[in-house]
């Protein structure tokens, strides 16, 4: 039998790498061919809800793939108008926020920055339906609208210190669909963002069901008891986290607390002088620290710090609302949603740990 180094011309360990790629990659392509069948197979009943899930992953845009939308239709927008730096802001992540930028990042900052953007945030929250570029500064700016030309989801802007060029019809035109196809990319984005809303809002109820559903149909007494003691599978579970927070440094909403039968409150006794008030105000502070994101990361363009910043100046430094919507730049109803949303997020933090120290 020839040896594999002579029948392929590379050495014998070299061979055996590759065919273990290969395998590895064919047979990821097997299971990918092979996974219809099986969910035909296992969700007999469940098909269409299976299939549109699939679907439905296939079609979500994410922050990233906005951005880089955005950026796309930027780059051939600022190319037709001949102009070399862009911006779209949105208005759902607050007027300041550059959902892209396309060209000198430090332009647009500093014009973002500068009185000469007030017009930008008067043409954000505008009713009317005007339809074209203004001038602000040495920028131009317009307003991306909802289809039904009712609501405004963001700004779109170019930096022209001069006159915006003259266009022919053809190129006002394609100009149109651009702008049209950026307004999509916004109010897709903007949709998907209120069905997450919603299911970050029954999640824990989902863990809920999702843990009753994997118990035996036999009571088991000890297994029973857990999940029905534990808080984090009641449906009000988020509303306890946010009593416990308004009350974080003392008051009848943290003494009464149902969050302090949580086992990772228990087991915390031991390190706080058996307190359990002390307990369950370290555990907040856990969940608190486990929002933060990396150093590299802490600035008010990531979601993650924002929400951080939102609850640490409210829950822990207790400052009011006015105050910390001017610290953050963004509106008081804008805060309210942020906050709900911050609540939701140590509530999941709190249930997964709770999770992973019982299992």
């Amino acid at each position: 039998m020839p040896r594999v180094e002579e029948i392929l011309g590379l050495p014998r360990d070299t061979a055996l790498i590759f065919a273990m790629v290969l395998g590895i990659v064919a047979l990821q392509a097997f299971i990918s061919a092979l996974s219809p069948l099986l969910d035909w197979l296992i969700y007999r009943r469940d098909r269409a809800e299976i299939a549109w899930m699939r679907e439905l992953d296939g079609r979500l845009l994410t922050t990233s793939d906005l951005g880089v939308t955005l950026e796309n239709i930027l780059a051939a927008l600022c190319d037709l108008l001949r102009v070399e730096t862009g911006f779209v802001v949105g208005v759902s992540e607050g007027p300041w926020h550059p959902q892209a930028i396309l060209g000198s990042r430090r332009a647009v900052q500093q014009y973002l920055d500068s009185p000469a953007a007030s017009p930008l945030r008067a043409l954000g929250q505008a009713r009317t339906a005007r339809e074209d570029f203004v001038r602000a500064g040495d920028f131009w700016i317009r307003p991306l609208r909802t289809k039904s030309r009712q609501a405004v989801l963001g700004v779109l802007g170019v930096l022209a210190p001069g006159a915006l060029p003259e266009l022919s019809e053809a190129q006002r035109q394609r100009a149109q669909r651009l702008i049209q196809q950026a307004e999509l990319a916004l109010e897709d984005r903007q949709l998907q963002q209120g069905v997450f809303r919603v299911l970050w809002q029954i999640a824990p109820e989902i863990r809920s069901l999702q843990r009753w559903q994997s118990f035996p149909r036999y009571r088991d007494a000890p297994a029973w008891a857990a999940l029905e003691e534990s808080p984090i599978y009641s449906p009000d579970f988020s509303r306890a986290v946010k009593d416990a927070l308004s009350h974080y440094w003392g008051g009848p909403k943290l003494a009464d607390s149902p969050l302090l039968k949580l086992g990772s409150v228990q087991r915390a006794l031991q390190q706080n002088g058996n307190r359990p008030l002390n307990a369950l105000r370290g555990v907040l502070q856990e969940a608190l620290e486990a929002l933060k994101p990396p150093e590299s990361d802490r600035h008010l363009s990531n979601r993650d710090w924002v929400l951080y910043n939102i609850l640490e100046m409210k829950f822990i430094r207790g400052w009011r609302t006015r105050e910390i919507a001017r610290r953050l730049a963004m509106s008081e109803a804008d805060l309210y949603r942020k906050q709900r949303v911050a609540i939701e997020a140590v509530a999941r933090v709190l249930a997964t740990m709770e999770e992973e120290r019982r299992g």
